[in-house]
């Protein structure tokens, strides 16, 4: 027996069970203490967790490489989060004519992924009004490079998803 009761040592197998990716202790069933692991052939990280919380930890490219981290992971991040992006937006969307003109509001889902480099790519509409959602696709395609998203201090390419929606003011 590893654990009992929530504590003791834990494994955490990859999704298939081919891999271990990481081994150490649990505190009342959360990680505590010295972490260690592999998540494939070009990512190792060692690690030192506090009720569940990383405290410090490091991961190691397949190049030697090494890269402090205080999360698992980081979502991409547009420059200056989620209010300069609402700036960005306000700022850069212009609400299409025909739209206006015939009264249609709503919101277009995109979904792109942010490289390692905060380059966006592979930029598309998964849902909403074809009029609305050419300008959602083209103030996307002008964003500038965003924080890229990070597993273990390791930067890498992450599929990112934002609704944007269109709506008329109307006068009283």
């Amino acid at each position: 027996m590893l654990a009992e009761n929530g504590n003791g040592i834990a494994i955490l197998y990859s999704n298939d069970f081919k891999s271990v990716v990481g081994t150490g202790p649990i505190k009342d069933g959360l990680k505590d203490g010295a972490w260690n692991g592999s998540l494939n052939d070009t990512l190792r990280y060692e690690a030192t967790y506090k009720s569940g919380n990383v405290i410090k930890g490091n991961g190691y490219a397949k190049s030697g490489n090494k890269y402090p981290f205080n999360m698992e992971y980081t979502v991409p991040e547009f420059m200056g989060g989620l209010n300069k992006f609402g700036s960005y937006l306000a700022k850069s969307i212009v609400y299409p004519p025909e739209a206006r003109n015939h009264n249609i509001q709503g919101r277009a889902i995109l979904t792109f992924t942010v490289n390692r480099l905060g380059i966006l790519h592979d930029i598309h509409c998964v849902q909403g009004n074809e009029i609305l959602a050419e300008e959602a696709l083209r103030v996307i395609r002008l964003s500038p490079p965003w924080k890229p998203a990070t597993s273990y201090g390791i930067t890498v390419d992450a599929i990112y998803s934002v609704p944007i929606s269109f709506s008329l003011a109307y006068e009283n």
